[in-house]
């Protein structure tokens, strides 16, 4: 619910932003560094960009669009910090109340586009990782870990993306620092391919 409602505000607050960048540039050509070139085109193609990444950020039809669109939305964001830092330069340290924040809101709202979007899960899921119970709480099969579990490894279920991506992890862990040096895994935990390993 929370990434829904995350998404949707991303998308508004995009939407709105790219129709002023095509309806109204003067304010946004005023901030442009000097460097950037033809700052005329770049407003429009900002404007653009801004649109299509909130269009393609709520769209319900293709996940993969919609994670695009969130890694579009975030290097966006990346790439018009100079010219929100140019922003603050021009105005000669006045307007600070608006400027400061959101210097410090610029990496939030990059993460906010990638988290909205499902293209990153960071913070609330756990990637697979070597030991499950981590302050992240869930397994590589999804299912919540107490503290000093193991990841599950079903072999009945070795056709699962999940379970692939554990055992993949557990050879990784393995190769990089030997079976038995890593406290909770153990070579009965990834396979038989990681025992020839």
């Amino acid at each position: 619910m929370g990434r829904l409602i995350v998404r949707w505000l991303l998308a508004a607050i995009y939407l709105a932003a790219g129709a002023f960048h095509l309806t109204w540039p003067g304010p946004f050509l005023r901030i442009i560094p000097g460097w950037v070139p033809f700052p005329q085109d770049v407003v429009l193609l900002t404007g653009i960009a801004e649109a299509l990444g909130a269009v393609g950020l709520i769209q319900p039809f293709s996940p993969a669009l919609r994670k695009a669109a969130g890694w579009g939305l975030a290097a966006y964001a990346l790439c018009v910090w100079p010219a929100n830092i140019n922003h603050m330069l021009i105005d000669d340290g006045s307007n600070l109340g608006y400027h400061v924040p959101r210097m410090f809101a610029q990496p939030l709202i990059i993460w906010a586009a990638l988290w909205s979007s499902g293209a990153i899960d960071w913070p609330r899921r756990a990637t697979v990782g070597p030991v499950a119970g981590s302050a992240l709480g869930r397994d590589a099969a999804g299912v919540p870990a107490r503290s000093g579990d193991r990841p599950r490894c079903d072999p009945a279920v070795r056709s699962s993306a999940a379970q692939r991506a554990a055992r993949r992890c557990g050879r990784l862990c393995l190769r990089s620092a030997g079976a038995g040096d890593l406290p909770g895994i153990s070579k009965e935990w990834v396979g038989p391919e990681a025992r020839q390993a």
